[in-house]
């Protein structure tokens, strides 16, 4: 006969005794909160200024590939019939290639809400779209016993320490 032990691998955290340890594990909470979020304004901070000097760094440089790009586009729009003979669309140079390409089609719509009514009226209701999609509210108040089917509740331990953003911790309990 054989014996295994289950080993339960142990944790070391802090767990309050009391309220008032509990009050002080929230006001730690609070303060690790607090930096966290001073680190992440700073950082966000700091990215934005390295887009924008970027942005001041790039600036002449993009203005004169623009000025190349348009320069070359004259020159292949003027001769494109010579350049595309033998219905080639890629010309292959030393430094690249230029090349003509259609994009696919689409649509352009000035106010979705305006042509919906409009194609209503008009009696082209062939040209809109029914979107098929569970209906989760009815199946939540029914609860109908269906494979593939569950019912999930989440509960949230919400930490909102005085003058700090908000630490919660979820957990998924099932409701069948």
């Amino acid at each position: 006969m054989s014996t295994s032990s289950t080993r339960i691998k142990r944790t070391s955290v802090p767990t309050p005794r009391n309220l008032e340890e509990a009050d002080a594990a929230v006001g730690s909470i609070g303060n690790h909160q607090s930096l966290i979020d001073r680190l992440e304004a700073n950082a966000e901070a700091r990215i934005k200024e390295i887009r924008e000097e970027l942005r001041r760094t790039t600036e002449g440089v993009r203005k004169d590939r623009n000025a190349f790009m348009t320069g070359l586009f004259a020159f292949a729009e003027a001769n494109k019939a010579i350049l595309t003979e033998d219905g080639r669309k890629t010309v292959t140079l030393t430094n690249g290639t230029i090349s003509w390409r259609w994009t696919p089609p689409a649509v352009s719509i000035e106010d979705d809400k305006e042509f919906l009514k409009l194609l209503h009226r008009r009696g082209l209701d062939h040209y809109i779209r029914t979107k098929e999609e569970v209906d989760r509210e009815a199946l939540l108040s029914e609860r109908p016993r269906i494979t593939g089917l569950s019912f999930t509740q989440k509960e949230e331990f919400v930490v909102k320490p005085a003058g700090a953003t908000e630490v919660a911790k979820t957990r998924t309990i099932s409701l069948d």
